[in-house]
């Protein structure tokens, strides 16, 4: 009896260190899958929170550039990349960042922006100024690594200036200039003729971010509207 009993405790050790070695395994998993969601919702409330921000300056940029806040110094870039330091977003002039951040000016062309771009000319329809009624890119300013993504609304077919605009003459007749995908519906309805909206979008690659590789978010896309 006694050897019976020596020979079931001795099962019933081994059964607790297989037992105890699966457990454990899994709860290794289970914390490094908590790690890797919980870097991956801080990166998300960095970018949320980078891509508000530079819309705040970009409103400050074009509204009242009297104030010396500009977007196209690489000196005011640098700043705004600050907000976010976990993303991994280089320089301003840097093409080995992880992410990339496009700063856009969109206007709905209309007949005061279309008698400022063509002058005496324009007679009030598409024949004179092409893009009237069209939503077309009168600003661009892009930040960061090129190749981590492109912007939803294209890109203008003329070269901006230094500053990142476009002329009247380029925003009225070039139709290459207009936005490839469609506004939210909120923001046309805002944005009625000559008025004009402001959006920051943000890409960023994760891939290299991620520590334990359990959860897979490899690209994070935001956006915000002024």
């Amino acid at each position: 009896m006694m050897r019976n009993r020596r020979l079931r405790a001795a099962r019933q050790g081994g059964n607790m260190l297989l037992e105890g070695a699966i457990v454990i395994w899994c709860l290794v998993m289970m914390l490094a899958g908590t790690f890797d969601v919980s870097m991956t919702m801080i990166r998300a409330l960095q970018a949320s929170e980078l891509v508000r921000e530079a819309n705040i300056l970009q409103v400050d940029d074009v509204v009242a550039p009297s104030d010396s806040v500009d977007l196209s110094l690489t000196s005011t870039q640098n700043v705004l990349l600050r907000t976010a330091p976990s993303l991994g977003l280089s320089n301003a002039n840097s093409t080995s960042g992880n992410g990339v951040v496009f700063l856009t000016k969109i206007i709905n062309v209309g007949p005061i922006e279309c008698s400022v771009g063509i002058g005496n000319s324009f007679d009030g329809t598409t024949t004179t100024c092409p893009n009237l009624g069209s939503y077309v890119i009168a600003r661009r300013i892009v930040v960061g690594n090129t190749s981590k993504g492109s912007s939803v609304y294209g890109s203008p077919s003329d070269t901006p200036n230094s500053s990142g605009y476009l002329t009247d003459a380029q925003i009225c007749s070039d139709t290459g200039n207009v936005i490839s995908t469609a506004l939210p519906t909120g923001i046309q309805t805002s944005v009625t003729a000559d008025q004009y909206t402001l959006v920051c979008e943000l890409y960023v690659d994760t891939s290299s971010l991620g520590l334990f590789k359990v959860v897979t978010a490899n690209n994070i896309y935001f956006r915000n509207f002024s």
